[in-house]
């Protein structure tokens, strides 16, 4: 039994090379997740891909943008720590 996860796009096509689609989703998990790692492995790339796109795209590109923006929400969005919490 396979579990799909809510960012792998079911695209046609070689599974190997990032795509619009996969970018976006990517960038989902990445906000969701807070992890390039992760995000990456939620839609079925690694890590290392996700950064080569990343500088072939452009540092100052929107998927570059997009990405920082991406871990800007994860940030904010972050629970507050335990010892915040009990002060």
């Amino acid at each position: 039994m396979s579990i799909a996860l809510p960012y792998s796009p079911a695209l046609p096509g070689n599974p190997c090379h990032w795509t619009t689609d996969k970018a976006l989703a990517f960038l989902g998990a990445l906000a969701d997740f807070g992890r390039v790692s992760e995000a990456a492995r939620a839609i079925g790339m690694s890590r290392q891909s996700a950064y080569r796109l990343r500088g072939r795209l452009g540092e100052r590109g929107v998927f570059a943008r997009a990405w920082d923006r991406a871990l800007a929400v994860r940030v904010l969005e972050a629970p507050v720590s335990l010892s915040k919490r009990n002060r």
